[in-house]
């Protein structure tokens, strides 16, 4: 009984308890495991600038690729998809997929395991992000 045991016992019952739940958390972990794509942005508005026409856009989300070869999108769930501007009687928007950026500050991964955020914002440029 380890209640009852010695204070060796008691150090060596949580050592295993403590090396399974290491187990049981790394299995969770690498099933998170995957390498950004391609960032996922839409138009949300249009301007005129310099007499050209230019697009805003906005980072919405990324596509995925797990170890395995599989893939997956990951969306802003907070990013209102029917306030896009659309053509008349269009039902549906249109996400771009681009090349990822490479970021410079140490908040930001292409890796979804390193960072489950999304980095977000828009520009005036005709470049998205």
């Amino acid at each position: 009984d380890a209640l009852n045991g010695t204070m060796a016992d008691v150090v060596a019952l949580l050592e295993i308890i403590a090396k399974n739940l290491g187990k049981k958390i790394l299995r969770r972990f690498n099933r998170f495991m995957a390498t950004k794509i391609k960032d996922a942005a839409v138009v949300t508005s249009k301007f005129t600038s310099n007499g050209q026409e230019k697009s805003r856009w906005k980072n919405v989300g990324a596509l995925y690729q797990k170890d395995d070869g599989s893939m997956f999108i990951r969306l802003d769930a907070f990013f209102n998809f029917s306030a896009l501007p659309r053509n008349e009687g269009s039902d549906s928007v249109i996400i771009g997929l681009f090349e990822p950026k490479k970021r410079d500050d140490n908040n930001s991964s292409n890796s979804i395991s390193d960072n489950f955020g999304f980095s977000s914002g828009s520009n005036d440029s005709d470049i998205p992000f």
